[in-house]
């Protein structure tokens, strides 16, 4: 057949079934390629942080829903806000268009209700509502991503 085998690979000949283990050489690269893979995920993570967005954290004071141009879009101020300079309102504001709209609204539903703590992080755009950031994330109780 002509084929090598790979690491951890069974082949089955005849009867007999060979196994091949991976070289020690081979879980050495194979650790230094996760030691990188971790480090760029976690710089790009910290680039993401350090990115110039506002952040807001604390209890939710107002979560006002609005339309502009046929598109819904809600304003959220926190009881700490830190926001972009574009943002003159000092608020943060999420589109209906965004991905995670459903997912935000609601832990910000909750959060506004229960009396939650939240974490926000801008995105130092100001595209969604005139004097607003656009807003990144939002997560309750210190969850991921935060």
């Amino acid at each position: 057949m002509g084929s090598k085998p790979v690491a951890n690979t069974h082949i089955e000949v005849g009867a007999q079934v060979c196994r091949s283990e991976p070289t020690a050489a081979v879980r050495r690269a194979s650790q230094r390629v996760m030691v990188w893979v971790v480090a760029a995920l976690w710089s790009s993570g910290l680039a993401l942080a350090q990115s110039g967005g506002g952040t807001g954290s604390g209890t939710v004071l107002n979560f006002t829903p609005a339309v502009s141009n046929g598109v819904e879009f809600y304003v959220l101020t926190l009881s700490s806000m830190s926001t972009a300079s574009c943002a003159t309102t000092g608020r943060f504001a999420l589109s209906s268009s965004d991905p995670k709209y459903k997912t935000t609204v609601a832990i910000l539903l909750g959060a506004y209700f229960s009396g939650t703590s939240v974490f926000a992080r801008g995105l130092a755009t100001c595209t969604v509502y005139g004097g607003s950031e656009d807003l990144a994330y939002v997560c309750a109780d210190n969850g991921a991503p935060c």
